[in-house]
């Protein structure tokens, strides 16, 4: 869409700290990030507030604006609600489309790049009768993908003194997600992560997640908005 090349991120999982990432898809790199915490507010018009900052600073007018990508949780119920009603609202008016994923990935992608391991496991969000919400993720470097990918097809220039440059680069994929519940009594090999995490960098890695894996995301049109909840309450497969 001409015009239209910039996309807002959100994440407001954690229900004192909003984040918000304004990007520009064309080049893929984000120009602002802005978060704001506060004990008191979380509602729409706090989200107002923050977002009508960033896009100042930006220089972007809502015009400009093509897509609205957001973590619909597990989180906070009221600050997703929140979320998700202003960003109904700005889709609904602009005509727009919404693109949402769970907040357990871009945490996810956050402890990859923290501690470099493949694998990761977490949890947080404890609900109900000690029982915890918990997730397990596995990556794959660009590297290696490119690498099997230049075997495959029997490139010999790939181990040429050009190539060394992209050969080093590194972009975490998540490979393989597992999302399930625990009572407590196995956590001894689980990250306890739910006050480590800081929730300002949320909208950055939703980004970064966005620009590598879009097909982590669940897309909405301007007509099927309505059919966006915040995912409160996870429904896993099985409990461990």
């Amino acid at each position: 869409m001409l015009g239209k090349e910039k996309i807002i991120f959100f994440d407001f999982s954690f229900s004192n700290t909003i984040s918000v990432a304004i990007a520009n898809e064309n080049k893929n790199e984000i120009e602002v990030q802005s978060s704001v915490s506060s004990e008191k507010l979380y509602g729409t018009k706090f989200i107002a507030e923050v977002v009508n900052s960033a896009m100042k600073i930006s220089g972007t007018a809502f015009e400009d604006l093509g897509k609205i990508v957001l973590a619909r949780g597990p989180g906070s119920f009221t600050a997703l609600r929140a979320l998700i009603a202003y960003s109904q609202g700005i889709s609904f008016a602009l005509r727009i489309p919404i693109y949402t994923t769970l907040t357990f990935r871009w945490i996810a992608l956050f402890l990859e790049k923290l501690f470099d391991m493949k694998t990761i496991r977490f949890h947080l969000f404890s609900g109900k009768k000690n029982i915890f919400y918990c997730a397990e993720y596995e990556f794959l470097y660009e590297k290696e993908e490119e690498i099997e990918e230049k075997n495959k097809k029997g490139d010999k220039d790939w181990n040429s003194s050009s190539n060394k440059k992209n050969k080093k680069r590194k972009i975490s994929k998540i490979s393989k997600e597992r999302i399930f519940l625990s009572q407590g009594y196995d956590l001894a090999f689980s990250l306890d992560v739910e006050r480590a995490i800081p929730p300002e960098v949320g909208a950055k890695h939703i980004a970064e997640l966005y620009f590598t894996q879009p097909e982590m995301f669940d897309f909405f049109p301007p007509q099927q908005i309505h059919k966006i909840k915040p995912e409160y309450i996870i429904k896993p497969e099985y409990m461990v």
